[in-house]
């Protein structure tokens, strides 16, 4: 199999007949491969192949998770993804300050799953530089958001440097948190000045008024701040900013 193994094309036909042969004892091989193969589609038919192995993967997978090659540890972290329970002894929270973000990002859907790991894991992806990472973490909260990451969120509502699309997740996950200094925000983004009669008005049009609209129509429907907004919003020409003031998310008339 180590023979086999070391091609360039391996014959995975023949693979597949040694595998029930060779047991448990092919993880080695298969992960040395994986390791060293060059080829997209190689690396995919391995995967393939461990994936199957279940837990009787894990005894050869944890000492290999200190390579140094970053590839070699997000495959190990992908293997591990597919176990339906992580070892008692691992923890990959290691890893979640790693130098490559791929790395960090299959770390950190590893601790989302597991709800003692999963709030320190969404703060950690929301304020980590890379992007990716970053939407894992504000996609996270979208179903769960702590306390602890109202303050982060804020800062990522906030934040013009990042996408349009970003932005306006860190807005939805502030309104389903019904924090105070959420509110304050989401006021704040809706708040377009004054007419030159002096009357309050929304600002243009944007994904983001939009969904600080829905929030707020959503999770402080009675607050008298909150209420003033829907109201100006509900009188508006515009039909989107009209729909997004119906806290059922139906639209209105």
């Amino acid at each position: 199999m180590t023979r086999l193994l070391q091609e360039a094309q391996p014959d995975f036909a023949l693979l597949d007949r040694l595998l029930p042969v060779v047991g448990a004892a092919a993880a080695g091989p298969l992960l040395d491969a994986l390791a060293s193969a060059d080829v997209r589609a190689v690396r995919r038919a391995l995967l393939d192949r461990l994936g199957k192995m279940g837990a009787a993967l894990i005894p050869t997978i944890l000492p290999r998770l200190t390579d140094q090659r970053w590839y070699v540890v997000r495959n190990l972290l992908a293997l591990l993804d597919d176990q339906p329970e992580l070892p008692a002894e691992f923890s990959p929270a290691t890893f979640r300050g790693h130098s490559d973000p791929r790395v960090r990002r299959h770390a950190l859907k590893l601790e989302l799953k597991h709800p003692a790991e999963r709030e320190p894991a969404l703060l950690a992806a929301l304020v980590d530089p890379d992007q990716q990472t970053l939407n894992l973490g504000l996609m996270a909260a979208q179903t769960t958001c702590p306390p602890s990451a109202v303050p982060l969120l804020l800062a990522r509502a906030r934040d013009e440097s990042l996408p349009t699309e970003y932005r306006v997740l860190a807005i939805k996950a502030l309104g389903r948190s019904r924090a105070p200094e959420a509110l304050l925000v989401l006021v704040d983004l809706t708040d377009g000045g004054r007419t030159l009669l002096g009357r309050a008005k929304l600002p243009s049009k944007s994904p983001e008024l939009l969904a600080a609209l829905a929030a707020l129509a959503a999770g402080w429907g009675t607050d008298d701040r909150a209420t003033a907004v829907l109201a100006r919003a509900a009188q508006s020409a515009d039909a989107d900013v009209r729909a997004a003031t119906d806290p059922t998310g139906l639209g209105t008339a």
